[in-house]
């Protein structure tokens, strides 16, 4: 571990400790499981926050990711009163991450891992599954900004996002409400996906988002 490391994970101890305390039973508590850095604004924590791995430190948030990428160093995180986090296991928020959770569930399966400046809006839930891995810049909104009309009809403001088992997410994707993207496929550098993909094992590229490959698989 080098010397700036270690001088940021020692900056963060206050943070990381309201965190927990703010957000966990005592007894869960002062295991610590959760460390947030000091360069992680905090907003609203009244939702419902769950860690299903109590050992210390396997959520870690705005510890790790590549540097240079953002020109805002900080990141944010919000749970308001509607909403829930579930972090499943061992799980890595990269650096200036954006965590909004206004109304239903983000869930984290064990082994996610986000690059820098990744943006995440939930409104009506989005769901990730074990080991999958963002890169940078990647944003993933469940709802419309604004309500859109379509021939008087008001169309639907948000819909639900899953993500399943072993999926890879390059730089810079967007993913929008409404989602299914299957296990063990990736997703190409800038796609915008936008709808559910009924096949796994699949890359996925283009604007609006297609399958260009299928029988795939990836290593990290």
């Amino acid at each position: 571990m080098n010397i700036l490391r270690l001088f940021r994970i020692i900056l963060s101890i206050p943070k990381t400790l309201y965190f927990n305390f703010r957000c966990f039973p005592i007894k869960l508590a002062i295991k610590l499981p959760v460390f947030v850095s000091s360069n992680v604004r905090l907003g609203s924590l009244k939702g419902n926050i769950t860690v299903k791995n109590n050992k210390r430190f396997c959520v870690k948030i705005g510890l790790s990711g590549s540097r240079g990428i953002s020109p805002n160093p900080k990141g944010y995180f919000h749970c308001a009163k509607n909403g829930g986090i579930v972090f499943d296991g061992n799980v890595s928020i990269g650096l200036a991450n954006s965590i909004r959770v206004e109304n239903g569930t983000l869930f984290f399966g064990d082994g996610f891992s986000s690059n820098s400046n990744c943006f995440f809006s939930c409104s009506e839930g989005i769901s990730f599954g074990k080991n999958c891995l963002l890169g940078y810049n990647v944003n993933i909104r469940d709802a419309d900004g604004h309500r859109i009309i379509i021939n008087e009809k008001v169309s639907a403001l948000k819909k639900k996002i899953v993500i399943e088992d072993h999926v890879w997410l390059c730089s810079y994707v967007d993913v929008l409400k409404g989602s299914y993207i299957r296990e063990n496929s990736v997703v190409g550098y800038k796609a915008l996906v936008s709808s559910e993909f009924e096949k796994g094992n699949v890359i996925i590229a283009g604007i609006p988002a297609k399958i260009i490959k299928t029988d795939i698989n990836w290593q990290k």
